[in-house]
């Protein structure tokens, strides 16, 4: 090499240059377009910078772009054919694919031979395909010819090797695309009905999953809890589920969720009950009715759990919206010492028109004594985040003028500050327990 090719970035290690790329890209926004770009300008900028640059560029293979462009969909199987073969080492890297499926169209998966191609290539590559995501557009669809898709698309290529698995947004689905996924560790089910099938071929599997994630998808659940053909064991093994997110469709009842934690046997580590943002910003904006969980989930089984995510919904009455939690963590036995965060987000002004001071309105007392019995003694964090709407601007019978955007953010940032420092103050008594605080104001659009 002649010496003016020598570069400083030429002396660095390979680990490092990976590093300057991973951290370069860590901190730009996830719209992809801008990843793209960035990616491609490292890649040209500098040839050291080319493998790991193309690690990330081909980790993830999307098709179609465009729903309602045939030719696209067509000009990008091309092209990636194109690309994968002209460098085949490109194969290596890619660890998802995520199909677009306009109307619920499977055939062109398994009739283009340009993508069956791509799918050897990426089949015989070192580095093995770990995820499938496959979503449904525009809106809910009708997953069309699903015993084709099984059987030369999902058997040949996917269900031996996949990790991890993402349906959106589709009906239909045949639920032997979930229980022949011999490895399948994370399954993730967004508005997803999933169809009983019995397609001759297949291999006789019963994944163990250990990272559940749904919304909107409690009959496909349920399927899957169903007994299989032995009668004896469900069609998917829970017992080892590790992390259960929840994305609640609707302040309904958690019943459904205690039949996955039943099933998981204790094995749950971390558990999320999450609230949709459209909930938030659509159906509760002007909703006066009590915004608590029909039920709430027991926790007594669970000896393993160290995180715990919970929303909850500050009623116009607000002296009883902390009962639910308080409840849940009753259901804690003392013996068990596995629950170190807690995180509650605090919903205020969501169920009815009221200041944000009616946070203080709540029975801590009552919280407090259960995360001090919880805690026993070890490293404890209570993370609270509050999220007010102000719903003064606009409205038209607001006589006064509406505080800032700003002040009203400072005023409930002194408002969880005294919930912590006199309200839980009995926390500050134990060494081992930490609070976080921090909170956020929304303000919704008024037509």
């Amino acid at each position: 090499m002649d010496k003016e090719d020598y570069t400083p970035l030429f002396l660095l290690s390979e680990d490092l240059l990976d590093r300057i790329i991973d951290t370069a890209l860590s901190e730009t926004i996830s719209f992809w377009p801008y990843r793209w770009s960035l990616l491609s300008n490292c890649a040209l900028a500098c040839r050291e910078f080319l493998p790991r640059s193309l690690t990330h560029l081909y980790s993830k293979i999307k098709l179609p772009i465009d729903f309602r462009d045939d030719n696209s969909l067509r000009k990008r199987i091309r092209d990636l054919n194109l690309i994968i073969r002209a460098r085949p080492v490109i194969a290596d890297y890619v660890q998802e694919i995520h199909l677009l499926l306009p109307a619920g169209e499977t055939s062109w998966i398994y009739k283009n031979l340009l993508f069956k191609e791509v799918l050897d290539l990426i089949q015989d590559a070192e580095g093995p395909l770990k995820k499938l995501r496959l979503q449904g557009g525009p809106g809910v669809q009708r997953l069309q010819t699903p015993e084709p898709f099984i059987n030369r698309f999902a058997r040949p290529f996917m269900s031996s090797i996949i990790t991890s698995l993402h349906i959106e947004c589709l009906t239909n689905v045949p639920t032997q695309l979930v229980t022949e996924c011999i490895q399948l560790q994370e399954l993730i089910l967004i508005v997803t009905e999933l169809e009983s099938t019995s397609y001759t071929g297949g291999a006789i599997s019963r994944p163990s999953i250990k990272k559940l994630e749904h919304n909107n998808s409690r009959s496909a659940i349920s399927r899957l809890l169903q007994r299989g053909p032995d009668g004896r064991q469900s069609l998917v093994d829970f017992s080892s589920l590790r992390s259960l997110l929840v994305h609640t469709d609707s302040l309904g009842d958690l019943l459904f969720e205690q039949e996955i934690i039943d099933a998981s046997k204790g094995s749950i580590e971390e558990l999320y009950i999450s609230v949709c943002d459209w909930q938030t910003s659509i159906k509760l904006v002007g909703f006066t009715g009590n915004p608590r969980f029909q039920a709430f989930v027991t926790l007594c089984d669970l000896s393993r759990l160290h995180i715990f995510d919970y929303p909850i919904f500050f009623q116009t009455a607000a002296e009883g919206s902390l009962t639910d939690i308080c409840s849940i963590l009753n259901t804690i036995p003392e013996e068990y010492q596995s629950l170190t965060t807690l995180r509650l987000k605090l919903y205020v002004g969501f169920t009815g028109i009221v200041p944000p001071e009616d946070l203080l309105k709540a029975d801590w007392t009552t919280l407090a004594s259960q995360i001090v019995r919880i805690s026993t003694g070890r490293l404890f964090k209570l993370s609270l985040h509050m999220e007010y709407l102000d719903r003064s601007e606009g409205r038209e019978d607001e006589s006064s003028e509406s505080e800032s955007e700003e002040d009203m953010d400072d005023r409930c940032e002194q408002i969880l500050d005294k919930v912590v420092q006199e309200h839980l103050s009995r926390l500050k008594d134990y060494a081992g327990i930490e609070v976080i605080q921090f909170n956020t104001v929304e303000r919704p659009h008024y037509s």
